[in-house]
């Protein structure tokens, strides 16, 4: 922001520009602008001080501020602070305009004899109460409310009457993969079990929305029992009370992990797989292996081989049949590499944990 020294400088003609360093023009001037400054800045202070929100304002001792009070005839304690005297100037004057004459003006008027501060504003004033009766209320000396029960006195409300649901926690985002596990086995009240098949009528099972799922429970189990809660499932009980009930049980093909998020109640174990490689990309058009052309494998810890999966007539376009082919080749234990036209996979001929 520039100075009044800058200001002044300013309006002389292109010739009179001081260097910019040091000159005996910007110290002539400056005189005069820092002048101009000091009394901009006092016609300021003078301005706050007929406001008694700025008046000494950081001030260490009360000067404008007392000549405000004096128009109110009220003069600042000895041991009153500039803030302190700012509030209780404010309150001396609230109470000049409301009035003495109230309650809450007397009240004030004894605060302000005694040296106090009250909140008045918070008054719990007998005109302000919806009945006219003054109802004390005192504890009686037989209560054994506190002996019994540890308190003096409890205010317990029941809850009304719910219905057994289940909030899932999977999100479902785009659509989950229910294409291993897609049924429900549900049960509902007391009604008999209900198998669903999340599947059923999706176009792709891969990736199954939330609006089918809903849209098949609602079909094999009655509508309004499935919702969507944002981008998960809810299933609950049309039935309110002791009587709702709602079980989820488990079977082949469970999807209720996948959908709700539930752990299931039994465990089993699984056959040993075989290392699996999936390739990231999708080379069905060819890859370029003109400068990255060799792959070293180990499989099962026992075959090892460095080979040269590019193609040699023409490197810069290497499809996958080539470098399964090679790959194959240069371990020469069975078909270890494959693809789907689109990514390579490698998988160890033996299975378990070790390889």
């Amino acid at each position: 922001m520039p100075t009044k020294t800058d200001r002044i400088l300013g309006y002389l003609p292109g010739t009179f520009h001081p260097a910019p360093s040091r000159s005996a023009l910007r110290a002539v001037a400056d005189a005069f602008g820092g002048e101009l400054q000091r009394g901009e800045n006092l016609l300021a202070e003078v301005m706050q001080a007929h406001w008694v929100d700025f008046a000494d304002l950081g001030g260490a001792a009360v000067a404008d501020l007392a000549r405000i009070g004096a128009l109110y005839g009220l003069l600042p304690r000895d041991d009153e602070t500039v803030e302190q005297f700012r509030i209780h100037l404010k309150r001396y004057v609230r109470t000049l305009l409301d009035g003495t004459v109230t309650v809450r003006g007397a009240l004030r008027i004894a605060a302000e004899a005694l040296g106090l501060t009250i909140d008045d504003v918070n008054l719990d004033a007998w005109w302000q109460r919806s009945a006219d009766e003054l109802v004390t209320v005192e504890i009686d000396r037989a209560d054994a409310a506190a002996v019994v029960l540890g308190v003096s006195d409890v205010d317990v409300s029941g809850v009304a009457a719910r219905r057994a649901e289940i909030a899932g926690t999977p999100p479902f985002g785009d659509g989950l993969d229910l294409r291993e596990r897609h049924i429900l086995y549900v049960v509902v009240d007391d009604r008999s079990p209900v198998v669903v098949d999340l599947t059923d009528g999706a176009a792709d099972p891969a990736q199954v929305p939330l609006e089918h799922v809903v849209t098949r429970l609602a079909a094999e189990l009655g509508v309004g029992i499935a919702r969507a809660d944002g981008d998960r499932l809810v299933v609950a009980s049309p039935t309110f009370g002791p009587d709702s009930r709602l079980e989820v049980r488990e079977g082949p093909d469970d999807a209720a992990t996948d959908v709700l998020g539930l752990l299931p109640l039994s465990y089993r174990g699984s056959d040993a797989t075989a290392a699996r490689i999936v390739g990231p990309g999708d080379y069905a058009a060819g890859v370029d292996l003109s400068d990255a052309r060799y792959l070293r494998l180990q499989v099962d810890g026992t075959h090892l081989a460095e080979i040269d999966c590019a193609d040699p007539a023409d490197p810069a376009h290497t499809f996958l049949d080539h470098i399964r082919d090679a790959i194959n080749a240069g371990l020469g234990i069975g078909d270890v590499a494959a693809h789907d036209g689109h990514a390579l996979t490698l998988t160890s001929p033996s299975t378990g944990a070790a390889r």
